[in-house]
């Protein structure tokens, strides 16, 4: 499945949140 630029860029944010979220528990 092809991301445009800007689902590439929510992606990516959403792994980093999803990362410090985790990194924060």
């Amino acid at each position: 499945m092809a991301l445009t630029a800007k689902q590439q860029r929510f992606a990516d944010e959403y792994l980093i949140d999803l990362n410090a979220t985790q990194a924060a528990i």
